[in-house]
């Protein structure tokens, strides 16, 4: 049995805004959505996603 989970950091981005790009460690998604909340008072349009660059594979056979 295998399971795969994706531990990246998370990113909020706003479109043609750079000075707003911020990242976020795996372990504080409440952060992210907090400043994703943040943007949004602010009038923008912001977009919270998750990097594909580090992925957990746990191989798990019976009885070992």
């Amino acid at each position: 049995m295998a399971t795969f989970a994706n531990r990246s950091k998370f990113f909020v981005k706003v479109r043609q805004r750079d000075d707003l790009y911020r990242t976020f460690p795996y372990s504080a998604p409440k952060a992210a959505r907090a400043y994703l909340q943040q943007l949004r008072t602010q009038g923008f349009k912001p977009v919270l996603g998750q990097h594909e660059d580090t992925i957990v594979v746990r191989l798990r056979t019976k009885g070992f």
